[in-house]
């Protein structure tokens, strides 16, 4: 196991990376409270009107273009899945058709020996 020294400390990869994710926390709360900081410092309405309307048309076109998260299926059901990516099925009833109308006489084994020669 790799493990990276810090501050005379032991740290397991795992334990680097969560500091790193705490610190990138860390750093998007300092940027979010100097940018509220800003926004309390704006005087003036039409400023702070186009401020919010921007901020509005951010996150709209963010929310509009997240995909819709489908819901996990609780049942495995194949031919659903099939449907759905637009596959068809054999017609079984087809396939059975057509294998009595061929009216094959030699018997399985025969037929698989011949395969395999």
């Amino acid at each position: 196991m790799h493990l990276q020294t810090t501050s005379s400390y032991l740290l397991s990869p795992k334990t680097t990376t969560l500091i790193k994710n705490i610190s990138n926390y860390d750093r998007i709360g300092r940027k979010k409270l100097e940018f509220i900081r800003e926004v309390s410092d704006i005087n003036d309405v039409k400023t702070l009107a186009a401020l919010i309307e921007a901020y509005r048309k951010i996150t709209g076109e963010a929310k509009a273009s997240s995909k819709a998260v489908n819901p996990i299926r609780q049942k495995f059901d194949a031919d659903a899945i099939r449907q759905r990516r637009g596959r068809v099925g054999h017609d079984k009833d087809k396939i059975m058709r057509i294998i009595r109308e061929m009216d094959v006489q030699e018997p399985i084994e025969q037929l698989l020996a011949q395969l395999t020669k």
